[in-house]
């Protein structure tokens, strides 16, 4: 689980944050509704400090999720690694390429994706030690504060007798429904505003292309109630080189061998950026 020789470059750049869904999973035989916490956490390396200077960008995309049931007991995980190479390409230049800025952009390609069941033993003891631990020998810290995220959804499902997905996209969809019916209301008694004009419209648009009244369409089907919801921020670090010890050498227990990483240093100017969005460079 650790980068190899070939991979080794000057910048690395780390993104994470928390999301929460709910997914349909059979255990044991018996199908469920499972909550499941993830943990998403991206890395980037790449030669030049501005990315989309780059011709390759090497990705490293992991996925840490824990799964509850519906008294918020701990009843899976898993891990997903998935390994990318970054290939940057050039457009054609034309119209759309010049309106959207996609004249250089970088493709994806897939080396590599797995996915690692916990060990059921395991289970009882993830939020009391942050570690999943999984087959093949992958063992993940988890961390205090995605294990904390796991013990509030916990003790919200088992109080509230829902899912936190479902009780944070109702809260939205009763919001939405109040502007809608305010915009109803008003439409009806007084003179519309501009304003008040542009939203009826995009609401209106909205409602066309699904299909129905935009002031009777339930405001479910605006919404997935099944998730996914993000839980708090993104966070954004820059890493560096350790200036006089650059790189090391340690244990690969999946490839049973020494590999070379690089030891980095956290770059205080461009690290810590926090963002509700899941910026990735362009």
């Amino acid at each position: 689980m650790t980068l190899m020789k070939n991979h080794i470059q000057r910048y690395k750049e780390q993104q994470y944050y928390y999301f929460c869904h709910v997914i349909d999973k059979f255990i044991d035989g018996e199908q469920y509704a499972i909550t499941v916490i993830s943990k998403f956490d991206m890395k980037r390396y790449y030669e030049r400090v501005t990315p989309r200077e780059n011709d390759v960008i090497h990705k490293l995309v992991d996925i840490s999720s824990v799964g509850l049931d519906g008294n918020g007991k701990v009843v899976c995980g898993w891990h997903n690694r998935m390994e990318v190479d970054e290939i940057r390409q050039q457009g054609t230049g034309g119209f759309w390429d010049q309106l959207l800025n996609t004249k250089l952009y970088f493709e994806d390609k897939i080396k590599s994706n797995e996915t690692y069941e916990a060990k059921p033993q395991n289970l009882n003891n993830i939020l009391c030690d942050n570690l999943l631990v999984c087959e093949k020998n992958v063992t993940i810290d988890l961390g205090e504060k995605f294990v904390e995220c796991i013990n509030l959804i916990s003790d919200f499902t088992k109080k509230n007798d829902t899912t936190y997905p479902y009780a944070r996209i109702n809260e939205e969809i009763a919001e939405f429904d109040n502007i809608r019916t305010a915009i109803g209301v008003i439409n009806n008694i007084f003179p519309i505003g501009k304003s008040f004009k542009l939203a009826q419209h995009v609401i209106g648009y909205i409602g066309e292309v699904i299909g129905g009244s935009s002031l009777v369409l339930p405001a479910t089907k605006f919404y997935n109630l099944r998730g996914p919801v993000k839980i708090g921020q993104v966070i954004k670090d820059i890493y560096e080189p350790h200036q006089t010890n650059p790189t090391s050498e340690i244990w690969d227990e999946t490839k049973k061998k020494m590999v070379e990483v690089v030891n980095y240093n956290k770059n205080e100017d461009l690290s810590n950026k926090k963002s509700d969005n899941v910026e990735i460079y362009y």
